[in-house]
């Protein structure tokens, strides 16, 4: 399952889980490749 987000025993919970991981994937996860920065602070960054 996705680390740290436990084992969802219903497809709520489960749906939950996934979106709280794609939010943090986009929006806080940084990224070498991306200056240290996280995907959304990139796009939104006027130097990039």
């Amino acid at each position: 399952m996705i680390d740290g987000m436990g084992n969802p025993n219903t497809c709520d919970e489960y749906k939950s889980a996934l979106e709280k991981y794609i939010k943090y994937y986009n929006e806080r996860r940084i990224k070498e490749k991306l200056g240290w920065l996280s995907p959304v602070a990139f796009r939104f960054n006027p130097a990039a």
